[in-house]
Order: C-alpha cells, then sequence, then structure tokens
C-alpha cells in the first residue's frame, strides 16, 4: 500500500511538473505572437515607407514637367526676342530689308529654268537615255 501511495505521489508530482511545462509553453507561445505583431508592424512601416519613396518619385515626376515647361517658356522668350530684334532691324533699315535678303535666298526663276534646259551628261555622250 506504502508503494502504491508512493507511486500516487510520483504521478501527481510529475503531473505538476507536466503542468509547469505547459505553463512555460503557453508563456513561449505568447512570446511567439508578440514577436509576431512585432513582424506585422516592421512590414506595416515598411509599407508605409515605400508609400513614401513613391510618393517621392511623384514629386520628382512633377519637377520634371515643371522643368520643361519652364524650357518651353524659355523658348518661346527667344522667339519673342528674335522678333523684336527684326522689329529692330526693320525699323532701322526699313521693311524691305529683310525681304531683300529672303529673296536672296530663293533660287532665281529663271536660273532653275537653265538648270532644268541643260542637256545632261549622257545626251552628250550619246548614250540615249532621256
Amino acid at each position: 500500500m506504502v508503494v502504491a501511495l508512493e507511486l500516487v505521489v510520483v504521478g501527481l508530482e510529475l503531473a505538476v511538473v507536466g503542468l509547469e511545462l505547459a505553463v512555460v509553453g503557453l508563456e513561449l507561445a505568447v512570446v511567439g505572437l508578440e514577436l509576431a505583431v512585432v513582424g506585422l508592424e516592421l512590414a506595416v512601416v515598411g509599407l508605409e515607407l515605400a508609400v513614401v519613396a513613391l510618393e517621392l518619385v511623384v514629386v520628382a515626376l512633377e519637377l520634371v514637367v515643371v522643368a520643361l515647361e519652364l524650357v518651353v517658356v524659355g523658348l518661346e522668350l527667344v522667339v519673342a526676342g528674335l522678333e523684336l530684334v527684326v522689329a529692330g532691324l526693320e525699323h532701322k533699315f526699313g521693311a524691305g530689308l529683310l525681304q531683300h535678303f529672303v529673296d536672296g535666298m530663293r533660287p532665281d526663276p529663271e536660273a532653275v529654268d537653265c538648270i532644268v534646259a541643260a542637256p545632261r551628261s549622257s545626251d552628250s555622250v550619246g548614250l540615249g537615255f532621256g
């Protein structure tokens, strides 16, 4: 009977140890869940940083658009400046002066007719082309 009671006591002690191990396991599970929460929070922070990075890319592209618009405005100012130069030259030298330069760049119609009417080199050699 004493041996049976000793076995019951040992069994109860083992049961207590088992319960203590179960408590330790639950505590470890809680720690694991807390670590999982921290991981999720870090993932949220990472996503927020990714959103911020994308917003910075959008801002950079908007700056490129503004820069290109400034280039267009600058070119328009160049054209306006050249128009003022032309107006000043026309005022100083007369409106016909610039037209004379433009006309001087056009080919003379009589010279074009002479070039078209000139014999081709193949005609002069007698190959019969043309």
